[in-house]
């Protein structure tokens, strides 16, 4: 559980004007992959094509593969990563970039492949592992 001693326990509020003297988080009392899916994402991960894809690092010739998710602000006992993969046997826990989308109208979060996209590594896949606190 998040600790309010803890200045990263904090949080914007999810509702206008905030809620003062209650509380706006949503509790996770679901069971199973659809109803964690269903509580700690806006949508379905990768749903919209611009969620995904191949970018150039700033300065450099080199390319990652990256992934964004919109995750559901209320859903404070989600802890979100994307992993990457280019076998799909072995996966890596990507580099997080962030809130990077300042045009999102949620919480999008995002992260890079730490391999480059290269001859070597032309194929890239990403996973959303999401875990309940």
């Amino acid at each position: 559980r998040l600790n309010p001693e803890i200045p990263s326990s904090w949080r914007s509020s999810v509702q206008d004007n905030g809620n003062p003297g209650s509380s706006d988080a949503t509790s996770f009392e679901g069971k199973g992959q659809q109803a964690i899916l269903s509580y700690a994402l806006k949508e379905l991960p990768f749903k919209k094509a611009n969620s995904y894809g191949i970018t150039q690092l700033e300065d450099s010739t080199d390319f990652v593969f990256f992934a964004s998710i919109e995750a559901n602000l209320s859903a404070d006992d989600a802890l979100y990563t994307i992993e990457f993969s280019s076998d799909l046997k072995q996966w890596n826990e990507g580099i997080f970039l962030g809130k990077i989308d300042p045009n999102s109208s949620g919480n999008t979060l995002s992260w890079q492949s730490k391999t480059l996209v290269n001859d070597q590594n032309s194929q890239q896949f990403a996973r959303v592992k999401i875990t309940i606190r």
